[in-house]
């Protein structure tokens, strides 16, 4: 992974720990929901990197 690769990562982290900082309240539901958004940025986000420089 390329620096891109390492930014996506740090920012894919940081978005799971914000619910648990910010939403204390929510359900499990909503926190695996949020979860799998985010996990799916992600991944969008690699296919993205590796994707584009071949065209």
């Amino acid at each position: 992974m390329g620096s891109l690769g390492r930014n996506c990562f740090y920012v894919y982290v940081s978005f799971l720990h914000l619910p648990y900082h910010y939403f204390p309240s929510l359900s499990p539901f909503c926190l695996f929901s949020i979860y799998i958004i985010c996990l799916y940025m992600y991944l969008l986000q690699i296919k993205h990197a590796f994707v584009e420089p071949w065209g």
